[in-house]
């Protein structure tokens, strides 16, 4: 069904661009990598213009940070063609250290990595096998000066500045909670969804009930999770901070 946001968009034309800073990085990606047209996104598809709230892949998004989208323009980039691994490493260190403050959020293997304003990350159910770059709504008519050389590596990649983790598995390691059976909310969602990224087919409700203990317990025996493992064999099915990383394979 379409939204009333999507409908108003067409009925004004479906007129839409770039935000500077995303146009300029799909410049750079096509200009290094040559990737097929099917392989990097801007303008999303049906469900991204239907969704409710609509996000940054729309020219009409309501999530903007710090201050709302301007209309018509859209904040979001998704890319899984060539070298793409690469070019979201780069993105995430470049904003560790300091740099391309124009970058508000980014998931990239099962993380999400955001910057509003502080630095968190968290497992992301963007579990497709690409890397996402949203930017923020204040730097829409921002130039980077990326170049295609910066997505290669000849340009240097530096360390997370000081006082962040230096690494996302230190981070889970001290900021993870153990999820438990009973528990619901967010951390449950993200338990569920990476859990089904293995193979399981749970409803990702944040209800940690028995179907989800089931699931994580079987991986956890599967994997033979560190501390998760009881003495029979059979994992424990709580989902602490051992096994989300062996959940996002780190």
């Amino acid at each position: 069904m379409t939204s009333r946001q999507h409908q108003q968009w067409i009925n004004e034309g479906s007129g839409w661009h770039a935000a500077q800073p995303i146009a300029e990085l799909a410049d750079a990606i096509r200009a290094t990598f040559n990737p097929p047209a099917d392989t990097l996104g801007v303008l999303g598809n049906d469900a991204h213009l239907d969704a409710e709230p609509p996000e940054d892949h729309t020219p009409y998004s309501e999530t903007g940070w710090p201050e709302p989208t301007p209309h018509g323009i859209v904040t979001a980039l998704d890319y899984n063609g060539p070298g793409w691994e690469g070019v979201f490493e780069h993105l995430i260190n470049e904003r560790h250290a300091g740099r391309m403050l124009w970058i508000k959020y980014i998931n990239f293997r099962g993380i999400h990595h955001s910057w509003e304003p502080d630095y968190q990350a968290r497992p992301s159910t963007d579990w497709t096998g690409h890397g996402h770059v949203s930017i923020r709504s204040d730097h829409c008519y921002t130039s980077t000066g990326l170049t295609a050389l910066q997505l290669v590596g000849t340009s240097p990649i530096s360390q997370p500045a000081p006082g962040l983790p230096d690494s996302l598995t230190e981070k889970i390691m001290t900021d993870w909670p153990t999820v438990v059976p009973g528990s619901t909310g967010q951390h449950v969602r993200d338990v569920q969804a990476l859990v089904n990224a293995h193979g399981a087919s749970l409803i990702v409700d944040g209800l940690y009930g028995p179907k989800t203990t089931a699931a994580v317990a079987h991986f956890q025996a599967e994997h033979q999770v560190a501390n998760s493992v009881k003495a029979d064999g059979t994992g424990d099915g709580q989902a602490g901070p051992q096994t989300i990383l062996a959940l996002l394979d780190l």
